[in-house]
């Protein structure tokens, strides 16, 4: 309990350090992205390619599961989810970049 809200209270903290924001850590935020997308359709890839990963050995099945979850999380991003984040903060006027005076 103690660690969980000291992990809380320093990841509330860390959000504004600028070190954190290089572009040399954005690759951590790329599991982030995909996640949710991954979570709503992996049920879903899994049924359409099963009849050929129950051939395969282990190993190379749960690559190719997770190749596959991750290509249609990342259409999802990039051709939905992406455009339509973009469109309503067009209709709301909301900015990205952070308003520092």
């Amino acid at each position: 309990m103690v660690i969980g809200g000291g992990a809380f209270l320093f990841l509330l903290g860390a959000i504004h350090l600028e070190f954190l924001k290089s572009q040399w850590l954005r690759v951590f935020a790329l599991p982030g992205k995909y996640s949710y997308a991954s979570y709503l359709f992996h049920i879903g890839v899994l049924y359409l390619i099963a009849p050929s990963l129950i051939k395969t050995d282990s190993f190379l099945a749960l690559g190719f599961y997770l190749a596959a979850t991750t290509t249609v999380a990342f259409l999802s991003y990039q051709i939905f989810e992406f455009p339509m984040n973009n469109l309503i903060r067009g209709w709301f006027k909301i900015s990205l970049k952070s308003k520092e005076a």
